[in-house]
């Protein structure tokens, strides 16, 4: 700029002189902020299809059970194509599909089969608006968001095809304790073991050394457990910021239920033979009647997804289950429990709200069934009472006045939290959520 024009700018400024009392009073302003929570309600009749031509007045909406004024109702139909830019514009209305692959209680069999089932899910299966994710879950590094909810499809072609690491493997012996081998290096057979401690004390001295191999597997057993609870309850946490019910897609073989639920079945019919035959070290002791921490700890995780408007639906990968009679080293026979995950799998699905999926090869069906369920659904918008801080919940209540109707809804939600409190993950996922959508706190415009 020109001297020239700087001079003509500055004097083009109007010149402003100190006001006299008596001058006219500034006009107060008042600032007032309106939040609309929107709640996804998945109405469905006794064949379990989508119940449709509901209005707004067949809902009641109740907000920490106090009745609150329905504000916004709207029908979403996925499957039409004229409403998919419509859609697109209510971030709240887009179904969310998150892949969560289970690499520590998963063989690399069963996870072909979900990836296969995954990629024809992607490509065919979904609308145009819906948004998928994809993470995988280690006993070593807990959760690793792979790829984020988005619409790019190769994006997540590519994620479900390496799952983030360069090679599969099967992790169902970590310790190498139930392949130990001693006959060829410490001369330690069957028919020498008479030989080194003698008859009378053989049975003994493998008594106690059984023991302490069972004591340690187990131990490293629940250890893997348990960083599984912690790492989906971390998951329902990062997810409450995420706008819309979160379609949780749990592909594993599940983790042996007894922990949770104690022995049942075979277990206790071989804890009771073992008791009777003298078999003391085979008797299972802390698992006959659970884990009373791991239990809470569970609880936890259902909590946590429910409240995130999460819901798990559980994919047993392992498809029509193995045979394992020549396996077996004791004579009970219960082809109930031959599959030993699927009790913790129907747990989880079941307490969330979500379906369980077993005894089948083809998984592409169950993905296409999946997707078909959650297709047609109505979106409650309601302006809730005055908040009273970050972190606090609110619990949510839905009702329908039709007989025979079964609601599906979010638990409740959370108060914002600070961004500095709020885990990575968390920030992760609203990150990706302000760019793909809009949705999210600010300060430059998406």
């Amino acid at each position: 700029m020109s001297c020239l024009a700087l001079t003509l700018a500055l004097a083009a400024v109007p010149t402003v002189l100190p006001s006299a009392p008596e001058t006219e009073k500034e006009v107060p302003v008042f600032g007032t902020e309106t939040s609309l929570v929107m709640v996804p309600v998945f109405v469905a009749n006794g064949d379990g299809h989508a119940m449709r031509g509901l209005q707004s007045e067949d809902f009641e909406l109740y907000h920490d059970k106090e009745q609150v004024d329905i504000v916004s109702f709207r029908y979403i139909d996925t499957t039409s194509s004229e409403e998919q830019e419509e859609i697109r514009e209510a971030p709240a209305a887009r179904r969310r599909f998150l892949l969560f692959f289970d690499m520590s209680f998963t063989n690399l069999e069963g996870l072909q089969r979900a990836r296969r089932a995954a990629r024809q899910m992607v490509l065919h299966d979904l609308a145009p608006s819906d948004l998928a994710a994809v993470a995988v879950f280690d006993a070593d590094r807990g959760v690793r968001l792979v790829a984020n909810f988005t619409e790019d499809k190769a994006l997540l072609v590519h994620a479900i095809n390496t799952l983030g690491i360069p090679n599969l493997a099967r992790l169902s012996d970590p310790l190498a304790l139930s392949g130990f081998e001693v006959t060829d290096r410490a001369g330690f057979g069957s028919d020498n073991l008479g030989n080194v401690f003698g008859d009378a004390h053989a049975d003994t001295v493998l008594g106690v050394y059984l023991r302490r191999l069972k004591a340690a597997d187990e131990s490293f057993y629940r250890s893997q457990v348990t960083n599984l609870l912690l790492a989906m309850e971390d998951l329902g946490q990062a997810l409450r910021g995420v706008e819309g019910r979160k379609q949780v897609v749990f592909f594993s073989a599940g983790f042996d239920s007894a922990p949770l639920i104690g022995a049942t079945g075979v277990d206790m019919r071989r804890d009771s033979e073992a008791l009777v035959t003298g078999r003391l070290w085979d008797v299972q002791t802390e698992g006959r009647y659970g884990d009373t921490g791991l239990r809470q700890m569970f609880q936890g995780v259902t909590r946590s997804l429910s409240r995130s408007d999460c819901v798990v639906h559980t994919i047993d990968v392992t498809g029509l289950g193995s045979d394992d009679s020549l396996l077996r080293t004791y004579t009970a026979n219960d082809p109930a429990r031959q599959v030993r995950g699927r009790d913790s799998l129907h747990l989880l699905a079941r307490e969330t709200g979500g379906r369980f999926y077993k005894d089948t090869n083809d998984l592409g069906e169950v993905m296409e069934e999946l997707v078909g369920m959650t297709s047609r659904y109505y979106i409650l918008g309601y302006q809730p009472p005055e908040l009273e801080g970050p972190g606090r919940f609110h619990k949510l209540e839905v009702k329908v006045r039709r007989k025979g109707a079964r609601v599906s809804h979010r638990a409740g939600f959370s108060e914002r939290q600070p961004l500095a409190t709020q885990p990575l993950l968390q920030r992760t996922f609203e990150a990706a959520q302000l760019v793909m959508t809009g949705v999210g706190q600010n300060d430059l415009d998406f």
